[in-house]
């Protein structure tokens, strides 16, 4: 048996078009292209229930309570709870339906002086079945810590969405 290996845009269309995944999309700084993907392949609205996207401090302040450091594990998990407790919380009516998620990130690219470090913290809570708790149990998610490691913004975003592409 053969396999196809399929595109970023072919994944998040087959992610969009399955009606029994709906969550939320948490992202702070360079990482807000992961969920524009979805959006640009269509049918987002049977998948994506809420994407936050907070570029101001004092706004991801605001949601996910101060810290230290934005570009972190500790606010990476902040993020997971927060968006995942809103899915679970507010959706009752699919709750018997849908398996819900969140994926969060929170990631710094290079700045216009070159002088900070580029990298990021990327996480996934996530329900096998519904009802259930989140994957493996509420405590835990997929959580990957990124360096990027370009002269330019821009070429990192892009790196960034290449580097998110779902694996099937």
């Amino acid at each position: 048996m053969s396999y196809r290996k399929l595109s970023t845009k072919e994944k998040a269309l087959s992610i969009n078009l399955d009606n029994s995944i709906y969550g939320a999309f948490s992202e702070i700084g360079a990482g807000q292209e992961v969920a524009n993907n979805f959006f640009r392949v269509g049918g987002a609205s049977g998948t994506i229930a809420i994407s936050l996207s907070a570029y101001d401090k004092e706004i991801s302040d605001s949601i996910y309570g101060g810290h230290e450091r934005y570009v972190s594990e500790p606010r990476l998990n902040k993020m997971l709870d927060f968006g995942y407790k809103v899915v679970h919380k507010k959706l009752i009516s699919r709750r018997k339906t849908a398996k819900f998620f969140n994926f969060a990130n929170t990631v710094s690219t290079i700045n216009y002086q070159k002088t900070n470090w580029s990298h990021g913290w990327l996480g996934l809570r996530f329900q096998l079945r519904p009802e259930s708790e989140p994957w493996p149990d509420k405590n835990l998610a997929i959580i990957a810590t990124i360096e990027l490691s370009s002269q330019t913004a821009s070429f990192e975003r892009t790196r960034l969405t290449a580097t998110v592409k779902l694996q099937t």
